[in-house]
């Protein structure tokens, strides 16, 4: 709903393949409209600040 079906789809398929055994975890929010791929990268602090241990 927010970026299309495309579009949608790449993020919502690179979201499941970070999820893995070797992940940090934590808070994975749907980025903003604007902002791009790359810069989903910027939330990495935040999975960093909320593992789970």
């Amino acid at each position: 709903q927010v970026h299309g079906v495309l579009r949608g789809s790449f993020l919502g398929m690179w979201r499941i393949l970070r999820c893995n055994p070797f992940s940090h975890g934590g808070w994975d929010p749907v980025s903003p409209k604007d902002n791009t791929v790359k810069d989903s990268f910027k939330y990495e602090k935040y999975n960093k600040e909320y593992t789970h241990e």
